[in-house]
């Protein structure tokens, strides 16, 4: 089931829409700024904490490693600081 392209699509599709209503109730409360000190390091650990069980080493490349871990600086904070702050003027809407 999880190897279904469809399946996958629905169901992230599906806990983003989601992850925008929870975190219309967060912003009440926290500045957007706030929410993504929150947000990024649980996401990070949460992530590092599935990886062994996802990964597979066999075609493991350095040097896209350390593309994707470079861009995997500063993409989420920039992503999760526009989101946060769209949420909050906007509300969750696609």
């Amino acid at each position: 089931m999880l190897d279904d392209p469809i399946v996958l699509a629905l169901f992230a599709a599906f806990v983003f829409g989601l992850a925008l209503v929870l975190t219309q109730f967060g912003l009440r409360h926290v500045l957007p700024g706030h929410g993504a000190l929150v947000s990024i390091p649980n996401s990070t650990v949460l992530l590092w904490l599935v990886a062994p069980f996802l990964l597979t080493w066999r075609d493991f490349d350095p040097r896209a490693a350390s593309i994707f871990a470079g861009v995997g600086l500063l993409f989420p904070a920039v992503v999760t600081l526009l989101t946060f702050e769209a949420n909050r003027q906007m509300g969750p809407s696609m």
